[in-house]
């Protein structure tokens, strides 16, 4: 189950970045900067978000712990006794 509570921080963390690049876009537009430079920006920054989400996102679902089997379509993976790599069930 998802803590509400790491939800909403999670939200609240992606407004304030959204703040912050409203704020940064209109400084920059004052400050005429080159389209380059708003771009590469941009990209940088949603850089930072996806990794800022994808690491909420794992921090939130856990260790990634499927048990001792899952299935995926048709196939049937199980764990190996000595670890958690998992294999072709037989």
């Amino acid at each position: 189950m998802i803590a509400k509570t790491a939800v909403e921080f999670k939200v609240e963390g992606v407004r304030e970045r959204l703040t912050n690049l409203e704020q940064w876009l209109a400084r920059a537009a004052q400050r005429a900067t080159g389209e380059h430079e708003v771009e590469g920006h941009l990209f940088r920054e949603m850089l930072r978000w996806e990794l800022s989400c994808s690491e909420a996102f794992l921090k939130l679902v856990g260790p990634g712990d499927l048990g001792k089997e899952v299935t995926v379509g048709k196939r049937t993976h199980r764990k190996t006794v000595a670890g958690n790599n998992m294999h072709d069930g037989c």
